[in-house]
């Protein structure tokens, strides 16, 4: 009873500082209308505009983490409410048939927001600690079996390869968390490799033909002294197979948000206008590092979101607020026009995911 009365608490504090813009008109030739995404304990979905707000799951649960795919029209999610127990869920998109897929963590551990539905629709790829380190598990949907993939070192971020064949994801392959990287395994587990065997590498976005990965990272990581440079992280993209490395940028800490979806372009956040470490904004560039234009001036950019058809972005952000510290998820066009605050809160927003 107590449990329940805080998380009611908690939903009472999302809607008295709720923040939207006056609504505007939606563009009906957008496919996706509305997006997912959790604040709090709390799914919620929107309409593009900022209309329509609504409880979609949580409030006597902790349920975050929503990821929408296209060719089940289900979401998968997180959930604590069984004995205070993480767990996968599946759900319609509107809140109905919610089913219990496997057991994520073990009671007292934390959890990693990072499950990916295979392009199929018929598995999801996770990461977990519940065999004592992070490990990377796949999971299918049908026949409700789990296989554990990797089994050494700390592995997270897993990412399928487009046509389903591969997944890439960061681990330190040795449990000392001193080198992350970038490995590459067939979705069984075998043919385990590192993507790149120099630096430390992170966040791999697989091309549409999985031929080519972008990445961000730190080449030179191994050959320098511990100090700030070590810490700098550039983009770049590469053959899947480690050839051909091009890099995107050479300044400040550079972070990639995916390939817009004629993959011309590519969405990243950048500290290059601030150089304090701290502060970063949305910038869009070609696939050459080129034509680099920035979209937003938040500076507290957390994650960001290219919509299927690459006409809109979703970001969420902290605010700059110091009286009213929190979040806020905003939406805008792929060239940073037509900015529109779709929900602002003293709390956490996270789980961005877009839905038809």
């Amino acid at each position: 009873m107590k449990k329940v009365s805080i998380y009611l608490y908690f939903l009472l504090i999302i809607f008295s500082m709720l923040d939207c813009n006056d609504v505007s008109p939606v563009d009906s030739s957008n496919e996706y209308q509305h997006l997912l995404f959790n604040c709090g304990p709390v799914i919620f979905s929107t309409n593009i505009n900022g209309s329509q707000q609504k409880i979609i799951t949580g409030g006597q649960s902790f349920d975050f983490g929503p990821k929408y795919c296209s060719k089940n029209n289900l979401v998968v999610f997180y959930s604590e409410r069984d004995n205070q127990v993480y767990g996968l869920y599946s759900m319609d998109v509107d809140g109905n048939n919610q089913v219990r897929l496997v057991d994520a963590t073990i009671k007292g551990y934390s959890i990693f927001d990072d499950v990916e539905w295979s392009p199929s629709g018929e598995y999801i790829v996770y990461s977990s600690p519940k065999s004592g380190r992070n490990q990377i598990y796949i999971f299918d949907i049908k026949n409700k079996i789990e296989k554990m993939i990797t089994k050494t070192g700390e592995n997270s971020l897993p990412k399928w390869s487009s046509d389903g064949q591969k997944i890439a994801y960061v681990s330190d392959n040795r449990g000392d968390n001193k080198l992350m990287r970038i490995y590459i395994s067939d979705i069984n587990g075998e043919n385990e490799h590192p993507f790149l065997k120099k630096g430390k590498s992170h966040n791999p976005y697989w091309s549409k033909d999985s031929k080519k990965i972008l990445f961000n990272g730190n080449l030179n990581y191994d050959e320098l002294p511990y100090n700030e440079n070590t810490q700098k992280t550039d983009i770049y993209i590469a053959n899947s197979d480690g050839s051909n490395i091009v890099r995107l940028t050479h300044d400040s800490c550079n972070g990639p948000f995916g390939w817009s979806q004629d993959e011309n372009y590519i969405l990243f956040n950048s500290g290059r206008d601030y150089n304090d470490g701290i502060h970063h904004d949305l910038y869009i560039m070609d696939t050459k590092g080129s034509n680099i234009k920035r979209l937003t001036n938040q500076g507290l950019i957390i994650n960001a979101l290219w919509s299927p058809d690459g006409k809109y972005i979703a970001y969420n952000y902290y605010t700059n607020d110091l009286q009213k510290p929190g979040t806020g998820l905003d939406d805008m066009r792929s060239d940073g026009s037509e900015k529109r605050i779709l929900f602002k809160v003293q709390s956490a927003i996270g789980g961005i995911s877009w839905i038809p």
